[in-house]
């Protein structure tokens, strides 16, 4: 599945003070959100610049009738 980053951080995420940035990943096609990362674009007690913090990945989608409902498989 292709993927691409957003170029800038006001059309993907935002940046949290000047040391971390957030970022949303989306399928180049479809647009279809595809997760998320946070990494440090200065250098701070909590690492060097480039040092991702956090990813998440969208590993399964489903639809359900009610609120709370969990997906069956």
């Amino acid at each position: 599945m292709p993927t691409r980053w957003l170029p800038s951080w006001r059309d993907c995420g935002r940046c949290t003070g000047r040391s971390r940035r957030d970022e949303w990943i989306f399928d180049e096609q479809t647009y279809e959100y595809l997760g998320e990362r946070s990494y440090l674009v200065a250098d701070t007690s909590g690492g060097p610049a480039g040092t991702v913090l956090a990813t998440t990945a969208v590993l399964q989608r489903a639809l359900v009738s009610n609120l709370g409902q969990r997906p069956e498989g």
